[in-house]
């Protein structure tokens, strides 16, 4: 992206008709989390502006770039609790630049550290069954999100739009998800 080298981004993406791009998002979201703050929520903006630039016209409203695969690993994060607050951040870039799907990378981990021998991480239930606090982020959330939507559908009789439904998720994640499923209940 910064090297302006070929890619399938710019010089593929505006050739051809989509609806939807989803983006492997490691190359970006890693580092960005590393960082943090709002140099850290400038690159993942700067990296989903770069994509949604190069998408062809489409009569699909808002935006159409999704964060189709992000996950930090465990082994590199280092604490579990550490985990969910950094995928909460992360999430909530994707949701404040307008991502319509934002999707973790594993429920189980399937990647072994060849050094080691141990599991990276990259999971929402851990190789001993236990759900991370990750996961109950992400169990909250969708809880919320089906309350949210069944009662914006059941007041205005309709679904809410793609903006009013990332402006109203963003603040579903004001509160970690430990404080309503505290790490090791399952």
């Amino acid at each position: 992206m910064r090297e302006g080298r070929p890619a399938i981004v710019n010089k593929v993406l505006p050739h051809i008709r989509t609806d939807f791009v989803s983006y492997s998002s490691y190359d970006v979201t890693n580092e960005a989390i590393r960082i943090g703050g709002e140099e850290g929520r400038r690159r993942v903006f700067e990296a989903l502006d770069y994509i949604e630039a190069h998408l062809p016209e489409s009569d699909i409203p808002g935006k159409r770039v999704m964060i189709g695969e992000y996950g930090l690993p465990q082994q590199v994060v280092g604490d579990p609790e550490l985990q969910g607050k950094q995928t909460r951040e992360l999430i909530r870039w994707g949701l404040e630049w307008g991502c319509p799907f934002i999707l973790y990378w594993q429920l189980y981990c399937n990647e072994i550290n060849e050094a080691t021998g141990e599991h990276r991480g990259f999971w929402l239930i851990d190789d001993k069954g236990m759900r991370q606090p990750v996961w109950h982020l992400h169990q909250v959330f969708l809880s919320k999100a089906n309350g949210f939507v069944t009662d914006y559908q059941r007041r205005k009789g309709k679904l809410p739009s793609q903006r009013e439904f990332c402006e109203a998720a963003k603040t579903w994640l004001e509160i970690p998800a430990s404080a309503a499923s505290p790490y090791g209940r399952n």
